[in-house]
């Protein structure tokens, strides 16, 4: 849910384009409404709300009003009501405490950009929303995860490129000494690798890490990190499992709730209107490029069985197609480095299995990958 599109801070790497958009308090029970049809489609016994921006907290009269209707309707239904909040931690209420209680917030995921130098230089204050507390965007944020580690999960998001990798080492260090694997509820850290998601954010190109030096820096987090502390998908544990799906648009029954009265798929199309797939503002036209909601029928119908790539390749039952974003955008960059991340680290993953690891370097190869019709083995009967 996008309580607005507004952002206190004016990132370098941000694709978004920091409109007044937000949603209304009248919007509420409009809302609420969305939440009774998805969950009434298959009966469904439990809600989750994602607040998101922007700075999600920017509209804090909004989230108050629809957090508080949408939990009424949930405890009407006998329906589990719970939440979570992606924030860059700089506009929270003093009482975290009772925000966290008051919202159901089971997981809040805050990013960082660095050391308070790198941090501070990236994630400046925008002049039209600066207030005299805001000194140190980066000291706001870590004082309010010594305060969220107390009550709720936190994920911290290590936002890596060329300007800020060396940070990480010492990020971590400071995540050690402020005890911030060490309280009551889990706290987790996911190295992401900055890049360009849409042509939107194709400028951050030039910005990016190549994948051996982003897979350098997520292994020294993991030789950093406390063993409960490092992000769940980087954990080699076991046997890969079958996936059925590995995102949430593809979900038939969740929403993204755009500022703009929009309702999209993916989280990272908001705001772009010809990618809308519906409107739940009375009376709010549904423009699109292709027609009005023309990419639903996309999304409907995603399987990466049919699709040219994806249909020849050994590693599909895990993979799951990776990312349908970059299939819808035709990303084929994107797509060919997820193939690269497979055939580097399913290696790793079945022989964790075995207990057992593999040399240093080993990857599969691309003929491994991909399969044709001379090397596939049939079993007739």
């Amino acid at each position: 849910m996008t309580t607005t599109m507004d952002c206190n801070l004016g990132c370098y790497y941000c694709y978004e384009k920091r409109s007044d958009e937000a949603l209304d308090v009248g919007d509420a029970d409009t809302l609420v409404e969305i939440a009774r049809e998805r969950v009434g489609r298959r009966g469904k016994k439990s809600l989750h709300i994602d607040w998101y921006g922007g700075e999600p907290l920017m509209n804090l009269a909004f989230m108050e009003r629809a957090s508080h209707a949408l939990q009424d309707f949930c405890a009407a239904e006998g329906i589990l009501y719970h939440a979570s909040v992606v924030s860059n931690g700089t506009r929270w209420p003093q009482d975290v405490s009772g925000f966290v209680d008051r919202h159901r917030i089971r997981e809040v995921q805050i990013s960082f950009d660095g050391l308070k130098d790198n941090h501070d230089r990236r994630r400046r204050y925008r002049p039209v929303h600066r207030t005299e507390q805001d000194v140190s965007s980066f000291d706001q944020a870590v004082s309010l995860v010594d305060e969220l580690v107390r009550h709720t999960r936190v994920d911290l998001r290590y936002n890596a490129d060329h300007g800020n990798a060396g940070d990480l080492a010492g990020f971590v260090e400071l995540a050690i000494e402020r005890g911030w694997f060490d309280g009551p509820y889990r706290c987790v850290l996911m190295v992401a690798k900055l890049s360009a998601y849409s042509d939107r954010s194709a400028f951050l190109r030039p910005h990016e890490l190549s994948a051996e030096e982003f897979e350098a820096l997520q292994a020294l987090a993991e030789r950093m990190l406390p063993k409960d502390a490092r992000d769940d998908q980087d954990i080699v544990d076991g046997f890969p499992r079958p996936k059925t799906s590995v995102c949430g648009a593809l979900a038939p029954d969740s929403a993204v709730v755009g500022a703009d009265g929009l309702e999209y798929r993916c989280g990272l199309q908001v705001g772009e209107i010809h990618r809308a797939v519906s409107t739940f503002r009375r009376g709010l036209p549904l423009l699109g490029e292709s027609g009005p909601g023309a990419d639903s029928a996309w999304w409907d119908s995603f399987d990466p069985t049919r699709l040219p790539t994806c249909s020849r390749c050994s590693f599909l039952p895990v993979c799951w197609g990776g990312c349908p974003k970059r299939h819808l955008d035709a990303d084929q960059a994107g797509v060919a480095d997820e193939g690269r991340y497979w055939r580097t680290n399913l290696p790793r993953q079945v022989a964790a299995g075995f207990g057992e690891t593999v040399p240093d370097g080993f990857a599969f190869t691309e003929a491994d990958q991909f399969r044709d019709d001379t090397n596939v083995i049939r079993r007739e009967g």
